[in-house]
């Protein structure tokens, strides 16, 4: 155990300084907690000096992760922000179903959560492939703080009667994820809750809700208002690199170009050349660590 005692100081300072146990440590080495706790006491029997070189090369990793910044980039009211909180704020009051499509990167994620953080009223639900009506209504459920027990109708039923004029909103995002059943469901929440409503998602979710051979135009019919986003605009380009570097003057064009408008490659964008300017000593950000960094990542 002695020659252990300098590793085993420096872990238990981490732990302290990054209020961690050794459970939480132990998965991310990774080993069984049970195991770390014997080394860390003297009480392991195995190879010792493995565990040792585990613990030294968690530490080193976890000082590296420390030198980088890892803050995101904060929220903004760009455009398409502001087309979200318009349609979520719409179908809300006016209690009825809206549908809100854009391609990957147009923000439509960021936008639902911080309209939902700041309404205490709203309820985001994120799908995932694989989302049966079952499962979603659970999740509602869960939202609800409902039991989530019974049959999928008993589930529907007990949701109604606690939404049922409560005047709040039901956000799905990725909703292209919901079969036709889920979806039809959350049709009937509209009807008999009397609440809105609100389906995002990529463009395909137009064609889910009315079948490609327009086969749903029941449930497409009772949608109330539709909105499509775009890419980022210039504007929202400049004001996005404006805030994030401050004194980056006209570099805002290359961000715009490189990013194509795409928000999510533009968001990559800014964070690596951040990152770029901290490994390299750099003040400014500047059209070569811009042109650097996009041809590391995928476009």
């Amino acid at each position: 155990m002695e020659e252990n005692t300098n590793t085993v100081t420096k872990l238990k300072k981490y732990c302290e300084e990054h209020n961690s146990s050794l459970a939480s440590v132990a998965k991310m080495i990774p080993i069984a907690s049970s195991t770390l706790n014997m080394w860390v006491n003297g009480k392991y029997a195995g190879n010792s000096g493995n565990i040792k070189k585990l613990v030294i090369a968690f530490l080193e990793r976890q000082n590296e992760i420390a030198k980088i910044d890892l803050r995101e980039i904060p929220f903004m009211m760009l455009s398409n922000a502001e087309a979200v909180f318009d349609i979520a704020y719409d179908c809300q009051v006016r209690r009825e179903i809206g549908v809100l499509v854009g391609e990957a990167g147009s923000g439509k994620t960021m936008a639902v959560k911080e309209y939902t953080a700041k309404n205490s009223s709203a309820i985001l639900i994120e799908a995932d492939l694989g989302y049966s009506a079952k499962v979603l209504f659970k999740e509602l459920h869960r939202r609800l703080g409902l039991d989530g027990i019974g049959h999928i109708h008993d589930l529907f039923d007990k949701a109604v009667k606690r939404l049922e004029n409560s005047n709040r909103l039901i956000i799905v995002d990725e909703a292209e994820y919901l079969p036709y059943r889920a979806l039809e469901l959350v049709r009937r929440i509209n009807d008999k809750a009397k609440i809105g409503i609100l389906l995002t998602g990529l463009p395909r979710l137009i064609h889910n809700l009315s079948g490609f051979k327009g086969e749903y135009q029941q449930l497409y019919s009772r949608v109330g208002m539709v909105r499509r986003l775009d890419k980022f605009s210039e504007e929202d380009v400049e004001m996005l690199v404006k805030d994030f570097f401050p004194n980056s003057n006209g570099v805002w064009k290359a961000f715009y170009k490189k990013s194509g408008g795409n928000g999510r490659l533009l968001e990559k964008m800014l964070l690596r050349s951040r990152d770029a300017l901290h490994l390299n000593g750099l003040q400014t950000v500047n059209e070569d660590v811009v042109d650097a960094v996009s041809k590391i990542l995928l476009h």
